[in-house]
């Protein structure tokens, strides 16, 4: 009989595990994908990076336009991938559908290896669980996982990488397959790169001692032979050091070096001063009045790392959490700019740092409370603790507005009226439904910034036809010295607006009363900034 209860034990833990997985994958999948077509607002980096998944897969290019080194490719790869497999069952949708269903789908991968890690550090389901409801039931976690975005990808690579060298009895194989992981994730998007400290650390303190220093070897080896690829290819496109350098030629060109350069050396202040960029920045993420904010993840997940933190020095089982949270926070504090979506990395391990402390709050519930009472066999009890903050947690709004059909109707309306021959500036997320139809539609910022788009219309604004307007196309004309879309739309009138939930577009004609008193605007000789992050 002992025997039997024995075996039936470990079925009865796979079943418990499958239901709660179940439970929580089916949460995670409808706060997700909810309404994740209509919020937030396609926006232009979603865009970029449709496009150029589009022009590997058509055309064998990294983009439509020059291709600037603005991030490694590996990303929108696996967008392109994506939309090639996917293809016979998207039918007619917008462009951006595609985009936002493949973060639908990394999303609830996601959702896997954060239960899953939570369960290798603690080996406990109930910080697993609370962890995986903050990462995804936090309003800004939803907002900017639904976006195109190569954070989200990096969010994956990293956290499989991160899962395969926890726990016990690793081998080389698996420190072989985190560093492919990990280095998918930094050719995704850059900033992985943080992460590489923590991970050093994780290998060190979890690998067999006989092995150890193999395995870091191992691990570096593959990380370099895969990174390298980047560096390799400009070099041998001939764009790795600027041109006007020893080794850059007198050739324009654009650059890797040159590109890197001007992204790390992007001010933020130091980031204790009010004015800085991550104060700004850190205010829109708890305090916003027009976009959801969370105090509760931000908050909580600050406080909650530095308890993490503080115990990892007795409980070696939390180094390589506290490791990884501390290591993706220097991002933030270095002084250099920090955009809104930068928070997407770390929100996964603010997510595990808040289940942790919430699991330390039920085990002191259950240490204070006389044996015999209810409470001290419910645990769980200590989620009653979330409730003031539920309100957070159910803003109608990524579940209710609608700030997407409006720009659909935009574009509709363009290729209804227009003449296919105009030249359109345009915000790049309709870039792709008017790809092969209007062979003159660009995006606005290539334009000023492309010598082999502001070609077409010789550096003059009079000869551009249309704009489509959205407030990123008005606040980049006006804060990022692109003339010729100023000037268009200086010299332009509204032909039809269109409004959805907190956001409107216009479809502009540029006027062409005073070319004769306007002059050729010279643009740089590289592709340039295009308002990515």
């Amino acid at each position: 009989m002992n025997r039997l209860v024995v075996q039936t034990q470990p079925l009865l833990r796979a079943r418990r595990t499958a239901l709660v997985l179940a439970v929580l994958l089916t949460i995670s999948s409808v706060s997700h994908g909810w309404n994740m077509f209509h919020y937030p607002y396609f926006e232009n980096d979603e865009g970029t990076y449709m496009s150029q998944a589009h022009a590997v897969m058509t055309t064998g290019e990294l983009a439509h336009y020059t291709y600037w080194y603005d991030h490694a490719p590996v990303g929108w790869m696996q967008i392109g991938v994506w939309g090639v497999v996917t293809a016979p069952f998207s039918g007619d949708g917008f462009s951006m559908e595609s985009g936002r269903t493949f973060m639908w789908a990394l999303h609830l991968l996601s959702t896997l290896l954060v239960y899953g890690i939570a369960r290798k550090i603690t080996k406990d389901d109930f910080p697993a669980i609370i962890a995986v409801l903050v990462f995804s039931l936090s309003p800004i976690a939803l907002t900017y996982q639904r976006r195109i975005l190569l954070d989200n990808i990096q969010v994956f690579w990293n956290l499989v990488a991160f899962y395969l060298i926890l726990g016990d009895r690793r081998t080389l194989l698996h420190f072989a397959g985190s560093a492919i992981a990990f280095s998918m994730a930094f050719l995704s998007k850059e900033t992985g790169v943080f992460f590489t400290p923590a991970m050093l650390f994780t290998i060190w303190a979890g690998a067999p001692k006989h092995h150890r220093n193999f395995a870091i070897i191992l691990w570096l080896g593959v990380c370099f032979v895969m990174g390298i690829s980047y560096p390799l290819y400009a070099l041998l496109n001939g764009e790795l050091f600027p041109y006007g350098s020893a080794l850059g030629g007198a050739q324009p060109h654009v650059s890797l070096l040159e590109t890197l350069r001007f992204q790390l050396g992007r001010p933020g202040g130091f980031f204790l001063d009010p004015t800085s960029s991550f104060m700004n920045t850190l205010r829109g993420l708890t305090a916003g009045r027009d976009w959801p904010s969370d105090p509760f993840i931000i908050g909580a997940g600050i406080v909650c790392m530095g308890v993490v933190t503080l115990l990892s020095i007795g409980m070696p089982k939390l180094r390589p959490l506290a490791a990884m949270t501390l290591c993706y926070a220097y991002l933030y504090i270095r002084g250099g700019l920090v955009i809104d979506f930068y928070v997407v990395p770390i929100i996964p391990f603010f997510a595990l740092c808040i289940g942790f402390a919430f699991n330390l709050m039920g085990q002191l519930v259950q240490a204070l409370v006389p044996p015999g009472n209810p409470l001290r066999v419910a645990r769980f009890a200590a989620v009653a603790s979330l409730v003031p903050f539920a309100p957070i947690y159910t803003s109608p709004i990524v579940y209710t507005q609608d700030q997407t059909t409006a720009q659909q109707e935009a574009v509709a309306y363009i290729q209804q009226n227009l003449p296919r021959d105009s030249f359109i500036l345009i915000d790049n997320y309709a870039y792709l439904d008017f790809y092969g139809e209007f062979e003159n539609a660009h995006y606005y910022w290539k334009v000023d910034g492309d010598p082999e788009i502001n070609d077409i219309i010789a550096g003059n604004w009079c000869k551009v036809d249309y704009v489509l307007w959205t407030p990123q196309v008005d606040w980049d004309a006006y804060n990022h010295g692109l003339e010729i879309v100023r000037l268009s739309l200086d010299n332009s009138e509204v032909m039809q607006s269109f409004y959805g939930d907190g956001r409107h577009y216009e479809v502009r004609r540029v006027l062409d009363g005073d070319c004769r008193e306007t002059e050729v605007v010279n643009v740089p000789s590289a592709a340039g900034d295009d308002g990515e992050g």
